[in-house]
């Protein structure tokens, strides 16, 4: 089994290719399995990117326990961004505790409880292994809800097996599916443009990407420029009717 070992913004990755063909790869990074389809011609080096929401678990599978505390720990291994709550703070379901970057992506680690926070473990700016405890929580009655392993959805230069619509928002907006830098775009403010026609090309992990429009209209804005380096889920274009 090949393994890379590889640094993103000073965090250690180990990568091992699992599996590997002409058509299809299995990739482990830290020990999350993520698998990859080739379409086309292999030589292909520009490919289309399908905007996939990334999600993370807001609502726990609840159960019943026999102690009134409860421990919040890593989902994944990350880095620490902000602490939101408190020893002493008052929490309930679903209220953010603090956010975790893994992967050049945050995720919010919420309250499973209603209850206290009792005790922080965690500080800002330190590295998390998965499984760490990162705040003890006392809870207000004997049901808990148990945080589910979050289920990340990367945004893939590949398009998938199944096809993804996204729900239409009230205002058409373009949004950078993964963190990148901006390496041409291909509409000004004003063109009218059709849906999957190509509008900005992006540069992430070393390979170019073109983004495509998901709606028809004309270009109201554009918030970003050549060279400059944009991250998930942050606005690019603006379109209307």
């Amino acid at each position: 089994m090949k393994k890379y070992n590889m640094k993103i913004n000073g965090q250690s990755y180990e990568a091992k290719i699992v599996e590997f063909n002409d058509a299809y790869a299995k990739i482990s990074i830290n020990g999350i399995n993520f698998d990859v389809e080739f379409e086309g011609d292999s030589k292909k080096t520009t490919t289309q990117i399908v905007q996939v929401e990334r999600t993370v678990p807001v609502q726990p599978e609840t159960k019943k326990v026999e102690t009134s505390e409860c421990e919040v720990k890593a989902p994944v291994p990350g880095m620490i961004v902000k602490i939101l709550k408190n020893e002493s703070d008052t929490v309930k379901v679903g209220d953010i505790l603090l956010t975790l970057e893994a992967m050049k992506m945050e995720s919010e680690i919420v309250s499973p409880v209603n209850g206290t926070v009792e005790i922080v473990y965690a500080k800002e700016k330190d590295p998390v292994a998965e499984g760490d405890i990162l705040m003890k929580l006392v809870t207000e009655t004997t049901t808990v809800k148990e945080v589910l392993k979050p289920k990340i959805t990367y945004s893939s230069a590949v398009q998938p097996s199944e096809p993804i619509t996204p729900s239409e928002p009230k205002n058409k907006q373009i949004k950078a599916p993964l963190p990148g830098s901006i390496l041409d775009i291909k509409v000004n403010v004003g063109d009218k443009i059709n849906k999957n026609q190509v509008i900005i090309v992006l540069e992430a992990m070393k390979m170019e990407s073109e983004i495509y429009s998901d709606y028809e209209g004309i270009v109201k804005s554009i918030l970003v420029s050549k060279g400059q380096v944009v991250s998930e889920g942050q606005l690019m274009i603006e379109i209307i009717n």
